[in-house]
């Protein structure tokens, strides 16, 4: 069933929110909202502050959305989820707010994760369903009740399909810059296109920071994330599809003037003991702490190899949810899994 990871940042910590669609009776699904908080970080341990019923939703859902947002929404008016069905994305802003709707051309494919801000807007970034458009979705609150407004603000053509996309929220002392990262595969070897959304504006042509000899492993996430200053990091896993086991890792900044090119830094992964079958990497966003960049591959034996242990793949409790989605706190990373009876995250080991 489809689930989903949202992040809220709160003092020197993270929320972490996660809905999921349990299963249907008589033709409806809850869309259920689970509130977790890290209690034991030595342990990896999460605890469940609250599990509600948000939405009660008829008829297939192809994908969860819930918001990486840069401030508490505990403390907000709002608290964005919605989800897709057919050309729609939908979107409420709390369990009892009427929903609103955005039709798109074809099946959007959503560019991970959503984004909200203090002010009430919910960005989704998209491409069509051939991949070959780049479209901005936003909604924002209705007043005194009334029902959200949703649309989408502008759409721009791309050459050709990305093999991997990502979106990045800035924290509020850079204002809010959303960013999204296309990695494409060319004949010389990789391209990957940062584009710069400033508050959600149609952007200009992207920075590209090319990785020469080289090929993009498919199905992954890679890590983006903006920092006080404007530079923005990212992060990718490499992997030749003659020897898919075989990863290699590569670093990128951009900086934030873009008179100064991007910096591409190659670095050794590990050899996997089996095919992957999807990845992904990220950083750690929490003030006052070191950052991190964590990444986690699930073979197709259902086992993980990451960067946080170097012993044997680890074997997951649950089944991983696919896209595969990481959380790093202070200490930990976790990941979403799919267990009989619930969603639930795990620690990397």
């Amino acid at each position: 069933m489809p689930a989903a990871l949202g992040l809220d940042l709160i003092l020197n910590s993270l929320n972490l929110w996660v809905f999921a669609l349990r299963p249907p009776k008589e033709g409806r699904a809850d869309l259920a909202s689970i509130l977790l908080h890290e209690e034991r970080p030595d342990l990896g341990e999460l605890k469940t502050v609250s599990d509600e019923v948000f939405a009660s939703i008829a008829g297939d859902v192809q994908d969860i959305l819930v918001p990486h947002a840069n401030y508490s929404r505990m403390e907000s008016l709002w608290l964005w989820f919605g989800w897709t069905q057919s050309n729609q994305l939908l979107a409420k802003t709390s369990s009892i707010s009427p929903v609103a709707a955005v039709q798109a051309d074809s099946r959007p494919v959503l560019v991970h994760p959503p984004m909200t801000v203090s002010t009430g807007e919910f960005d989704i970034v998209f491409t069509g369903e051939q991949g070959r458009d780049l479209q901005f979705a936003r909604f924002v609150p209705g007043q005194d009740g009334a029902t959200p407004k949703g649309s989408i603000l502008w759409k721009i053509p791309l050459a050709a399909k990305p093999v991997v996309t990502r979106a990045a929220l800035g924290p509020v002392r850079a204002k809010s810059p959303r960013r999204v990262l296309l990695g494409f595969q060319e004949k010389e070897g990789v391209a990957l296109h940062l584009y710069d959304l400033a508050d959600g504006k149609q952007p200009g042509p992207p920075v590209i920071a090319h990785i020469p000899n080289e090929f993009l492993l498919p199905n992954q996430q890679p890590a983006l994330r903006v920092d006080d200053d404007g530079n923005t990091q990212a992060a990718v896993l490499l992997a030749n599809p003659a020897t898919p086991t075989n990863l290699s890792l590569a670093d990128i900044v951009f900086p934030a003037s873009p008179q100064n090119p991007p910096q591409v830094k190659p670095g050794a992964a590990k050899k996997l003991s089996a095919k992957p079958l999807a990845a992904a990497l990220t950083y750690t966003i929490l003030p006052n702490y070191p950052q991190r960049r964590d990444w986690a591959v699930l073979m197709i034996n259902g086992k993980i190899v990451n960067s946080l242990a170097d012993n044997e793949p680890m074997k997951p409790f649950g089944i991983p949810v696919v896209p595969l989605q990481l959380a790093a706190m202070s200490r930990a990373t976790y990941f979403l899994t799919q267990l009989p009876d619930r969603v639930t995250l795990e620690p990397l080991t």
